[in-house]
């Protein structure tokens, strides 16, 4: 399928008012909660990100794999870096079609539409959103490392300056 007729797809798609909804409450999620840089670190929402990218196209790639459609809720490396980055991860979830389930006595995230139907566009959907989040987050969270850089080395470089200033009036004093 070219560009083209993905754009055409993704137009028409967009159309449909449950589809359109769904995309409109997707983005709402995403842009002003999750990327609300006073409430959530971007460090933190790039991993995020990042995590939730590879899990919906391992799902995309691969439909009929069952083992990317469950991650254990308590999973460590799952509740870390994309469970505890912002609150309202689990709204996206739940928005893009994954849903909680107990079995054996532990929570899981799960993803159970079939390819093609409704709920499978909605991924679709959110990994759009997130791709295009996904810059968004990584500028702001260069410049957050470069300005907690900036707090660290400035006041040792005000130092440098002044001990330099210091000594060059030291040099222009002996010389007087």
């Amino acid at each position: 399928m070219s560009k083209g007729e993905t754009e055409l797809t993704w137009a028409a798609l967009k159309q449909d008012p449950e589809v359109k909804e769904r995309s409109d409450k997707i983005g709402k999620i995403l842009h002003s909660q999750i990327m609300d840089f006073r409430l959530n670190s971007p460090d933190k929402l790039a991993i995020c990100v990042s995590r939730l990218l590879q899990m919906f196209n391992n799902i995309l790639q691969h439909p009929d794999s069952a083992k990317f459609r469950k991650v254990r809720a308590n999973n460590a490396n799952f509740k870390k870096h994309v469970l505890d980055a912002a609150k309202q991860i689990e709204d996206l979830l739940l928005a893009a079609g994954w849903h909680t389930m107990v079995e054996n006595m532990e929570k899981h995230w799960v993803f159970e539409a079939a390819q093609g139907s409704l709920t499978w566009k909605y991924l679709q959907i959110t990994q759009r959103e997130l791709q295009s989040a996904q810059g968004l987050i990584q500028d702001r969270a260069n410049r957050h490392a470069k300005e907690l850089e900036e707090r660290r080395t400035g006041p040792q470089q005000q130092r440098e300056l002044l001990l330099k200033q210091l000594e060059e009036d030291k040099a222009s004093r002996k010389d007087k």
